[in-house]
């Protein structure tokens, strides 16, 4: 961990944490190199495909001991952004284009109502 910054700009205050992932004792390549996936890989995570890499994999079993370490100290875990699904980077554009798209179709059929009504 480099940083770690504590927000209180929302409903509930937060961490931000930053760190450097490192993986060690590689057959290829420096034997010490910056590896998230290989870091992980190491601590016994598993891509299971796309939709289950090593990070899922390990961020629920972070969420687990949270919520474990909450319950011993008595905390309320407040779920907030429930039912809005998580996207990843590609799914993030895709989604992004198909709004920039529709808000231009919206844009246009407005134009049409305004010159009709003229």
């Amino acid at each position: 961990v480099f940083n770690m910054v504590l927000h209180m700009d929302e409903a509930t205050p937060h961490l931000h944490v930053d760190f450097v992932p490192v993986a060690t004792e590689q057959s290829r390549g420096l034997s010490t190199m910056v590896s998230m996936k290989q870091a992980l890989k190491q601590q016994g995570f598993e891509s299971l495909g796309r939709k289950h890499t090593e990070w899922k994999a390990w961020m629920g079993r972070e969420k687990v001991s949270l919520g474990e370490i909450a319950q011993v100290h008595d905390f309320e875990i407040i779920s907030l952004g429930v039912g809005r699904p998580h996207m990843d980077l590609p799914e993030y554009r895709a989604a992004a284009q198909r709004l920039e798209a529709v808000q231009e179709q919206v844009a246009a059929a407005e134009q049409d109502i305004a010159a009709l009504e003229k």
